[in-house]
């Protein structure tokens, strides 16, 4: 993967290892590319300046925050939303309507057996494609084309669209996603939603539509209240099923 070491000072500030080959320099001081390939960039290693750096491995979440920052992303809170109310497996097959950044497109060719992502806008799918390139990911088909003339190679376990306008995408659903199937539509405004589910007919069963409100706590000796700050609002999430009675 792009990032391949962490090195941790006593503070626990992280600093991403990308390159193995070369010598490290930070605020903490430096370490010889030598001392490092000698000491396989694990353990604890001391800096020029005597500050006692720990290397260990880089992960998949790492790697997954270095990824190169482009159109607005799904984020983690609404992606393991998604993957746990769909039932995603190794196995499951996805369809992804507006690849956007790529975090959910990342997260879910991590976890399934292969992706299909498209989106109209090339600059969306170089950033995407790059940065499955340095997650080392090679099961996501990429396409730039409009949902409408969008054509996976098999059935679909999930359809997640991401759309300004998500209810052109209901005719693609009916064709390309399994008996029994999920779909999550994605969007910024609970009008969005309304409108979906509005035009939804008898083959489709509206699971809910939800919207995922993240507030961390400050947890200390002397503190215990939630934080002044929370991650709100990002998008409602209407979840449907697909039941064909044709």
């Amino acid at each position: 993967m792009y990032v391949k070491k962490l090195a941790v000072n006593k503070k626990n500030f992280v600093h991403h290892i990308t390159d193995l080959n070369i010598s490290f320099n930070s605020n903490d001081g430096g370490i010889d590319r030598e001392i490092l390939l000698k000491n396989n960039h694990e353990g604890i290693i001391q800096t020029t300046k005597g500050e006692p750096l720990l290397f260990c491995d880089a992960t998949f979440k790492d790697n997954i925050q270095a990824m190169r920052k482009g159109a607005a992303v799904i984020i983690p809170k609404d992606i393991g939303f998604i993957i746990a109310e769909c039932g995603l497996t190794k196995d499951s097959i996805i369809l992804e309507s507006g690849s956007g950044g790529g975090g959910a497109t990342a997260h879910l060719a991590a976890l399934c057996k292969h992706v299909y992502s498209y989106d109209i806008n090339k600059n969306h799918l170089k950033t995407v494609q790059e940065n499955l390139e340095r997650l080392e990911l090679d099961n996501v088909t990429l396409e730039e084309c409009n949902i409408i003339d969008a054509t996976p190679k098999e059935q679909v376990d999930l359809a997640l669209i991401d759309l300004p306008e998500p209810t052109i995408a209901i005719p693609k659903i009916k064709e390309v996603v399994k008996q029994g199937g999920f779909i999550v539509f994605y969007t910024p405004q609970i009008s969005q939603a309304q409108e979906v589910i509005g035009q939804l007919d008898e083959d489709f069963r509206v699971m809910r539509t939800i919207e995922l409100i993240q507030r961390d706590w400050v947890v200390e000796e002397k503190k215990l209240r939630p934080s002044h700050q929370m991650l709100g609002h990002t998008a409602f999430l209407t979840i449907a099923r697909i039941f064909r009675k044709e």
